[in-house]
């Protein structure tokens, strides 16, 4: 089973493409990084900030660069880690080379992009939503990915879902993750009006 961060990579970044410029692109990578080791119990999230508060797990050893990061501190501001990725090429090309090498090993048929969208398309659909899911669709949707892959009407529904999971109390954590998705967008957007 894919990661959200693989599926990400798969749906939204080309291979090869230089994406050094793209800070919304890079800092949503980061992203869903940061997702993946939040539903992994691995950080959580304190207001604005990111506490690590586990061992990186085997199966998300690709995401290692950026735990060291967030490693750098006891808590770290999430305007400091979109800072460290809009601005240092280095940590940048580790954390996306490192993501791109976990790809490269899996059979083609996990790979198949037609098959990750099939799975949301039938989850959305059929309310069956996992966390994974709602975050995978809420980031591609913070790119304007979403309407690579699905009709406007498909695209108005799925929109609809992440603004009811995001007030819902029920799933308290999905609905924080959902926030902080916005969070860290409203802080990439800040460090590309700095870069410009």
């Amino acid at each position: 089973m894919l990661t959200i961060t693989q599926e990400f990579m798969l749906l939204a970044v080309k291979p090869n493409k230089r994406i050094a410029s793209t800070s919304r692109l890079r800092l949503s990578i980061v992203t869903v990084g940061l997702m993946d080791l939040a539903l992994k119990q691995v950080i959580e999230f304190e207001k604005k900030k990111v506490v690590v508060i586990k061992e990186l797990p085997e199966e998300l050893m690709y995401l290692s660069s950026l735990y060291d990061v967030i490693t750098r501190k006891e808590m770290m501001k999430l305007s400091k880690i979109s800072e460290i990725y809009s601005y240092k090429n280095k940590e940048f090309k580790q954390l996306r080379n490192d993501i791109e090498n976990s790809l490269e090993n899996l059979p083609e048929s996990v790979k198949n992009k037609e098959a990750i969208i099939e799975r949301m398309r039938s989850e959305f659909l059929e309310d069956e939503l996992k966390d994974e899911t709602v975050v995978l669709a809420a980031v591609l949707n913070k790119n304007k990915e979403l309407k690579k892959y699905f009709s406007a009407h498909e695209m108005t529904s799925i929109r609809n879902k992440i603004k009811e999971l995001k007030k819902e109390e029920s799933n308290q954590v999905l609905s924080t993750m959902i926030n902080n998705i916005d969070a860290i967008n409203v802080a990439v957007l800040s460090s590309a009006a700095i870069m410009n």
